[in-house]
């Protein structure tokens, strides 16, 4: 979508098309809704900063601020999100943060408590035992066979699923 608007057709469907046949795209059925979900949320929260850049009005921003908070709602590091959009936010505003931006980190963890059940009875405790299943004890599907995932499985699995190159290339300009 980003790549069709500000580019061409053909860089929008060469950016569709990577994405599609990205190894964990196709490897991990379980959490491909999860992975699908955040880069959607993800593309659209940077094409409303794309058009805050454009227009310099605060309502494309606090639209980015809803989307980014749901990028992170759907997956933790969806929250990334934030690093190019207050990068630019801060080098096209003359050193001060928009004021949609203050938001950005309560609204995120405010959507998170409001949408998760299971962090109502004891937020932190439950938020600390969500994040320490790091240990690699998992039985993953990985292309129809299951097996336990070895030690480092989830910060393998946390560092390959960034959109790092998205990211980059954003914070250059690209």
């Amino acid at each position: 979508l980003i790549g069709s608007r500000y580019f061409s057709k053909r860089i929008g469907l060469g950016a569709a098309l990577i994405y599609t046949f990205i190894p964990s795209v196709g490897a991990y059925q379980r959490i491909i809704n999860l992975d699908v979900t955040m880069v959607f949320f993800f593309s659209l929260d940077m094409l409303t900063s794309l058009e805050w850049l454009k227009s310099k009005k605060d309502t494309w921003l606090w639209a980015a601020v809803l989307l980014g908070s749901f990028s992170f709602l759907t997956k933790f590091n969806g929250a990334l999100v934030a690093i190019p959009i207050y990068a630019t936010a801060l080098a096209n505003s003359k050193q001060r943060l928009p004021k949609p931006l203050y938001f950005f980190p309560p609204v995120a963890l405010g959507l998170l408590f409001i949408a998760w059940p299971w962090l109502w009875a004891e937020p932190l405790t439950n938020l600390i035992l969500t994040l320490n299943h790091w240990d690699g004890r998992v039985a993953e599907n990985f292309f129809g066979v299951v097996r336990e995932g070895p030690f480092h499985y989830f910060l393998s699995h946390f560092v390959l699923s960034l959109p790092i190159v998205l990211l980059a290339l954003l914070a250059v300009g690209l």
